[in-house]
C-alpha cells in the first residue's frame, strides 16, 4: 500500500471517529487535521506533516482519555499513523542511508531539528561505489542475469550501487526538470532499457513524478529533497 493510500485510510478513519465526538471542539480539530494530513502528503511537504502527526497523536490520546474516542479505536488509529511514520521514513532513507534517525528522535543536534530538517545538512556522500541502500533491493520476485566478466553488465546489474549513484545524480538537478535522456548521458556504461526502469522504480517508490503521458516529452522531477 502506498503511502497516499496508508494517509487516505487514517484521514478516513479521523473522519469517521469525529462524528461520534459529543464534544464540537474536539471534532472540528480532528477533521482539520484529516484534511491538513492528506494535503500535507499530496505535495510530500515531510516537515509539516512530521509536526501533524505529532498533534494528532497527542490529540488522539487525549480524546481517549476524555472519552472521545474509544480505547480500540485510538489503539487502532495510533497504529495506523506508525504506518504512515515507516513509510516516510523508509522514503527519506532512500536519500539518507544509514542515517540512524527516526521520526520520533532525530539525531542529536547543537539545536533541536525535526528529520527533515536535518536532512539537508547531511546530503548524500559523492563516492557511493562502495556504499549500498538497504531500502532499495532488488525484488525478491525478478530475476537477476548473472554477469559476464565485462565490467559494463557487471554494473548493470549492480542494482544498490547503480541506484545510489542514480539518486544522487538526481539530487544534482534540484528543482529542475529532467528527462531520461539526462540519465542516459550521465550513465553512458548502463543500458537505456535499464535506466528506464530505474526511473519508473523510483516514480513508484515516491521519490520523483513524471509530467508528461509518455514519449520523449516526458519530463521527471525530484518530490524528496
Amino acid at each position: 500500500m502506498s503511502l497516499d493510500d496508508k494517509t487516505r485510510n487514517v484521514s478516513l478513519l479521523l473522519i469517521k471517529t469525529s462524528v461520534y465526538s459529543r464534544r464540537p471542539e474536539f471534532r472540528q480539530r480532528i477533521e482539520k487535521i484529516a484534511f491538513q494530513l492528506i494535503e500535507e502528503i499530496a505535495v510530500r511537504d515531510y516537515r509539516s506533516v512530521s509536526k501533524t502527526i505529532a498533534a494528532l497523536e497527542s490529540l488522539i490520546m487525549f480524546g481517549k482519555t476524555i472519552y472521545e474516542v474509544e480505547p480500540v479505536n485510538a489503539d487502532y488509529i495510533i497504529q495506523e499513523i506508525g504506518n504512515i511514520k515507516q513509510e516516510i521514513l523508509r522514503i527519506a532513507e532512500l536519500l539518507l542511508p544509514d542515517s540512524g534517525r527516526t521520526i520520533d528522535n532525530p539525531k542529536p543536534k547543537e539545536k533541536e531539528a525535526t528529520l527533515f530538517e536535518t536532512k539537508k545538512e547531511n546530503p548524500l556522500p559523492k563516492n557511493t561505489n562502495t556504499q549500498s541502500i538497504n531500502q532499495t533491493k532488488v525484488s525478491s520476485n525478478e530475476k537477476v542475469v548473472e554477469a559476464p566478466s565485462g565490467a559494463q553488465d557487471s554494473y548493470e546489474n549492480n542494482a544498490s550501487n547503480r541506484h545510489a549513484e542514480l539518486i544522487e545524480k538526481i539530487r544534482q538537478f534540484g528543482n529542475r526538470r529532467f528527462q531520461l535522456k539526462d540519465i542516459i548521458a550521465a550513465f553512458p556504461q548502463v543500458s537505456e532499457r535499464t535506466l528506464r526502469y530505474d526511473l519508473q522504480r523510483f516514480c513508484n517508490q515516491g521519490l520523483i513524478e513524471r509530467i508528461g503521458s509518455g514519449g520523449p516529452g516526458t519530463h521527471y522531477k525530484i518530490r524528496v529533497l
